[in-house]
């Protein structure tokens, strides 16, 4: 899926984590409740109405406009938690996740997300496997401290080049393996993860280089392609 900012910009391609809508006939929501456990959880909706949170946490989410989407994310207790609807509440979600993904349509059944990959994205007749670069602008959705790669291989993970963001804070990490051994190992910590930054990874034998925005910050001189 394409998605673009709010001004119809900067269109990019959108690759969402596997995720639930909790809520049922989320259209248009009724008030209705929820079970949790001790964890974050988001909810979202569009609408100029409230939804007013009590049980396993309290508080309000409160619309802004028709076409306009609000969200909140907080840390529930466990236990039941009922959201009181008032007013125009629609395309409404609740996530047990710690931000909002996009809208998915629940009725009688809680909508369901798989987790989105980009799979077979060039040739091998177009990827030189002695030197090159590979390059991407990304952001990421959070900091959630989970792993997040982008490779191109032969298939396996015996044979490729990767870079992604790393099981800690704004980390990039990036790596090559040949026969399953790693031969290039690289890293940098970022400003900030959610915001769009160009990384590239050069490789080439005894010649590894890891470029932020135009700035290399990290190389390795030592290893096989």
């Amino acid at each position: 899926r394409i998605s673009y900012d709010s001004n119809g910009a900067n269109g990019h391609i959108l690759l969402e984590p596997t995720t639930t809508n909790l809520y049922l006939n989320t259209d248009t929501l009724s008030t209705q409740n929820v079970s949790t456990s001790a964890s974050d959880y988001s909810v979202s909706f569009y609408g100029t109405g409230t939804i007013t949170f009590s049980g396993s946490f309290s508080g309000s989410l409160v619309g802004t406009g028709v076409n306009n989407r609000v969200s909140l994310t907080f840390t529930a207790t466990s236990g039941t938690l009922t959201s009181t609807v008032s007013g125009s509440v629609t395309n409404a979600q609740i996530e047990n996740l710690g931000f909002s993904t996009s809208y998915m349509p629940s009725l009688s059944t809680q909508g369901v997300r798989a987790t989105e990959t980009a799979n077979g994205a060039g040739s091998a007749t177009l990827i030189n496997s002695t030197e090159g670069v590979l390059y991407a602008e990304i952001a990421a959705l959070t900091d959630d401290l989970t792993n997040r790669f982008i490779s191109i291989s032969n298939g396996s993970k015996a044979e490729r080049v990767t870079f992604g963001y790393s099981n800690a804070s704004n980390k990039i990490l990036a790596f090559s393996f040949v026969g399953n051994v790693i031969q290039c190992n690289v890293s940098f910590v970022l400003s900030n993860m959610l915001d769009y930054n160009k990384i590239a990874l050069k490789y080439k034998e005894n010649d590894f280089a890891l470029w932020i925005n135009g700035t290399e910050v990290a190389t390795d001189n030592s290893g096989n392609v």
